[in-house]
């Protein structure tokens, strides 16, 4: 009896932490959870900005810096910041909903740090070598 009483109380916290991380996967309007979602056109649009940038710096066709890198860099930052905001907004779930604001807060953190090194040292990963 006396672990019949002790178990109850672990019980009841399971339960409540199972409630939790349900209601922060469980889309509302489906009933559904969801663990994983395809990635939408914005995300995709990200992937390929940022890999079409990185391929042209790592085939030395674009030097780091340069306008055009420059732009690849800024397009996928705007897609990524536009997404993110999107995802607070109109997330299906809490947990997307939370995805988007850390990816938010780090596309800002991120975009202010590149503007920090490009206004101190003139290059985007602040280094003084593109400067040159």
């Amino acid at each position: 009896m006396a672990s019949d009483g002790a178990a109850r109380p672990a019980g009841r916290a399971i339960e409540s932490l199972s409630r939790l991380l349900d209601g922060y996967f469980r889309d509302q309007s489906t009933g559904d959870v969801v663990l994983y979602e395809q990635p939408n056109g914005k995300i995709k649009a990200v992937g390929m900005l940022m890999g079409t940038a990185g391929v042209l710096r790592r085939a030395h066709m674009v030097k780091p810096g340069a306008p055009f890198d420059v732009f690849f860099q800024r397009a996928a930052m705007a897609m990524l910041l536009w997404w993110s905001v999107d995802e607070v907004r109109h997330g299906t779930t809490k947990y997307r909903k939370t995805i988007g604001a850390v990816t938010l807060f780090g596309a800002l953190a991120r975009t202010v740090q590149a503007e920090l090194a490009r206004a101190t040292f003139g290059t985007y990963d602040g280094s003084s070598r593109g400067a040159q």
